[in-house]
């Protein structure tokens, strides 16, 4: 069921890094970010944090491996990530103003 693409090796790099380097970024900062909340976090934590961690359960020296051969559009892609979020964080105290930016994204 595959379907071949052709695209140069800089756009792959790119588009890789955005959807399969940051996800597991994310989901082993996240991990990382909420690890001190102990045995609580296992209590309250819903599906939407099982979901967004699901990737950090991948073997840590593949992920290593796949994201230092793609250091540079990853890093890209982090940068981006950061501005996108700051941009939702901004947002926090207005409510139709965030509601307005996440329906951006849907």
């Amino acid at each position: 069921g595959a379907r071949p693409l052709v695209i140069d090796a800089d756009e792959h790099d790119r588009i890789v890094a955005r959807t399969s380097g940051l996800p597991h970024l994310l989901a082993y900062a996240l991990v990382h970010a909420t690890g001190p909340l102990g045995d609580s976090l296992g209590a309250l934590a819903a599906t939407g944090y099982h979901g967004a961690t699901r990737l950090a359960r991948s073997d840590p020296r593949m992920v290593a491996a796949f994201l230092s051969a793609n250091a540079a559009e990853t890093r890209a892609a982090a940068a981006e990530l950061r501005t996108a979020l700051e941009a939702l964080v901004e947002r926090l105290d207005d409510e139709a103003a965030l509601a307005a930016a996440l329906g951006g994204g849907r």
